[in-house]
């Protein structure tokens, strides 16, 4: 279900012609990254669930990869919607994609051992993390949470000069950015603790889900998919 419903967003704001378009080009990719890792996440459990050793060999741990990519794209949303360019070969953004490289190098280290190490490390995982899978987990925890705050804090001295901004020919509301921002706070907050206590694939689950809520609610928020809701 939840692939069918970040795959239709994504769809939706790739197609939506508005003003806020290159906005929600960018809040778009976030949707599709999560569409694909939901795919991963997907599988991963049904494998487990068969107990499928083939299925296992056939995973490829991209899932972690395309959720590192959602708070750098979640904060380049924030700064387009509120004014400031993004182009996509600029320095800016290759800066923010460094913060994806280290799940994009254990991919490589994990595809390059042989099918026996990955559906090993995989069981091994469902019980108890190993050290790598323990450190992309908090990195990602510690990323999320710090553009969470970075972005806050940017629509925060936004609303202190006006709740609205001027996108192309059109006046957007911002107030609902704040709330929102606070929530995905407190979804994190409760999400560490839980993770640094107890260490396996299914609190990994658990972390990709509540990843997976934040950008649900900004899909659900009628200011980004219905244009005029949004604007002046």
């Amino acid at each position: 279900m939840s692939i069918f419903i970040f795959g239709l967003f994504s769809l939706v704001l790739f197609l939506k012609k508005t003003p806020l378009r290159r906005a929600n080009f960018i809040l778009a990719s976030a949707y599709f990254s999560m569409a694909l890792s939901c795919v991963f996440l997907f599988y991963l459990h049904i494998a487990f669930l068969k107990q499928s050793t083939v299925m296992l060999q056939c995973y490829i741990p991209l899932d972690i990869t395309l959720l590192t990519m959602m708070g750098p794209l979640i904060y380049l949303y924030v700064l387009e919607l509120l004014g400031t360019r993004i182009e996509f070969w600029s320095r800016r953004v290759f800066i923010h994609s460094l913060s994806v490289m280290p799940s994009i190098v254990y991919v490589f280290y994990f595809m390059i051992l042989s099918k026996g190490e990955r559906v090993h490390i995989l069981q091994q995982n469902f019980k108890q993390d190993n050290w790598q899978t323990e450190f992309l987990t908090d990195f990602f925890l510690v990323q999320m949470s710090c553009y969470l705050i970075v972005c806050f804090s940017i629509v925060y001295k936004q609303l202190k000069k006006s709740h609205f901004v001027q996108v192309a020919s059109v006046q957007v509301d911002i107030c609902w950015l704040k709330t929102l921002f606070i929530i995905d706070l407190a979804i994190m907050a409760i999400s560490i603790p839980v993770c640094l206590l107890i260490e396996n694939d299914n609190i990994n689950t658990i972390v990709a889900l509540s990843a997976l809520i934040i950008v649900c609610q900004d899909a659900e928020h009628r200011h980004i998919i219905i244009n005029s809701a949004c604007c002046k």
